[in-house]
């Protein structure tokens, strides 16, 4: 019933291999569809974030600050920090969402 749902924690948080992932979804007949749409929001954003941070650590490597707690508040790395925040909470907001208009 919430295949979405946990499909895009498992994509959003990549704690486990997405191969895995990706072999027990076709031995759990997750729909296409659902595995299509929640591969294609949890994967890519998330892909996206990261590369932001990487960059973002490159940055302040080349410019020669010292990597401690401080480089954290930087924008290169807040900002990203916040955008996975906001990504992570939007399958509770979908299914709040969904749950009214039912």
């Amino acid at each position: 019933d919430n295949a979405f749902n946990y499909l895009m924690v498992l994509r959003l948080v990549p704690i486990f291999p997405f191969f895995a992932i990706n072999i027990a979804c076709g031995a759990l007949e997750v729909r296409l569809s659902t595995y299509f749409w929640a591969t294609l929001i949890g994967m890519i954003p998330g892909t996206l974030i990261y590369t932001w941070v990487g960059t973002g650590l490159g940055f302040a490597i080349n410019q020669g600050k010292d990597l401690n707690l401080g480089i954290i508040f930087e924008p290169q790395f807040i900002y990203p920090i916040i955008g996975l925040a906001i990504l992570s909470i939007i399958p509770t907001l979908y299914k709040k969402i969904k749950g009214k208009t039912s």
